[in-house]
């Protein structure tokens, strides 16, 4: 999941770009019984509905853990046991008391789920202020294992079909893929500006908040920081270890399987203990899925992508303030951090300004990613919020523009 780094588990929009083929018609053999299940995708996070016992709420879907989680609070509700509990470290630079939970059965939306062995934590402690909701869990690699899921970002649904009668003819691209310590990776190679092609294991990482977050060791080790300029450093969200920081900078090119993508691409290179690695360079994340009609087939080992059409637009922050929830209803909405000299710098907007309204609209009626979507709006536009600082209500107009 985008920043969170589960044991084994790598995980966290932008000008449209395409793997230069045409648009073609879906073509799938499916079985009669093939299952059908809405899906909440927001900020680049896709959340699925999760029955355990008598406990019921959404669960964070990422092919980027390798388990299913069950957060504490549920876990302790549903009077799990965690034993072996150790500390887990992951994407920030801390780390996070995890368990192991034993089995449990479970439904995603009505399709059972038995695992054997479930992990739990606090991950809804840890990624509540950052996602502006709160889940229940991660549904990871065992889901995936039992089928060929279907994931259509345009309608929100996921179809799951039978690995042993799926076949597909359709005309999209197949991706191969390797399990490297029980994670979904795919060959890559970054392109750079220069015209230099860095060879990368990219882990498919539907967690993964961004289009590509590439890993320290191989940020270090090809002096990306340098080559990628000009960058800015913002917060992303929050993991295993605590919150996860990135330079963003945009991308000359990614080459993915045989196909190279578009020039239009954002990554976020790891900064400050962020995303230390292992056995990949980069998550290949929702800001990419999000594209395509994408097709995860576990079982065979291999990801075909459909094109969308037209490619959804997406977006990158324009005003240089990040934002977190917090209170009971996670209506509460705090600029967490405010980049130098951007928009909202030059504003006047500071740390710990509570926003109440955006464009005069109370954030009470809005979630936390509505904010976010205000303020990476194209094009020219000033967004007008309402502050309340040290008990004084201030409106402050912030003139958007590209950071980078």
């Amino acid at each position: 999941m985008s920043h969170l780094h589960l044991p084994r588990v790598a995980c966290e929009t932008i000008a449209p770009f395409a793997l230069g083929l045409c648009a073609i018609a879906l073509s799938v053999t499916s079985a009669a019984s093939d299952e059908s299940i809405p899906f909440r995708f927001e900020d680049l996070r896709a959340y699925v509905p999760v029955t355990v016992g008598t406990q019921s709420g959404e669960f964070v879907l990422d092919t980027g853990a390798n388990e299913v989680m069950i957060d504490t609070v549920t876990a302790n509700d549903l009077g799990m046991r965690a034993t072996s509990v150790h500390e887990e470290r992951g994407a920030g630079r801390g780390s996070l008391p995890t368990g192991d939970g034993g089995g449990v059965s479970l439904s995603v939306g009505s399709v059972p789920l038995k695992v054997d062995s479930a992990g739990v934590a606090p991950i809804n402690r840890v990624l509540r202020p950052y996602n502006g909701l709160d889940i229940k869990g991660v549904i990871g690699a065992p889901f995936f294992m039992e089928h060929v899921v279907e994931i259509d970002f345009a309608t929100r649904k996921l179809v799951l079909h039978d690995p042993a009668s799926f076949a597909y003819h359709g005309s999209g691209v197949r991706l191969p893929f390797q399990f490297v310590d029980g994670d979904p990776v795919v060959q890559g190679q970054l392109v750079l500006g220069d015209g230099a092609r860095l060879p990368l294991r990219l882990l498919i990482d539907l967690g993964a908040k961004a289009d590509l977050l590439v890993a320290a060791p191989f940020v270090k080790d090809h002096q990306l920081l340098i080559r990628m300029g000009p960058t800015v450093i913002e917060p992303l969200g929050a993991g295993v270890g605590g919150e996860t920081r990135y330079a963003f900078a945009r991308l000359a090119g990614l080459k993915v399987g045989n196909d190279l993508a578009g020039a239009d691409l954002i990554a976020g290179l790891s900064v400050n203990g962020t995303l230390r690695g292992g056995d990949y360079d980069a998550l290949l994340g929702a800001g990419f899925l999000q594209r395509y009609r994408v097709f995860v087939d576990y079982p065979h080992q291999t990801m075909i992508l459909e094109p969308r059409e037209p490619m959804p637009a997406t977006s990158f922050d324009r005003s240089g303030a990040f934002l977190v929830a917090s209170g009971e209803k996670l209506d509460n909405i705090v600029v967490h951090e405010v980049v130098a000299g951007s928009p909202a710098d030059e504003a006047g907007v500071r740390s710990g300004d509570v926003i109440e309204a955006v464009d005069g609209r109370d954030v009470r009626d809005l979630r936390i990613w509505d904010t976010r979507k205000a303020l990476s709006a194209p094009g020219e536009r000033i967004v007008t919020l309402t502050l309340r600082r040290n008990g004084r209500s201030l409106s402050v107009p912030v003139r958007l523009k590209d950071l980078i």
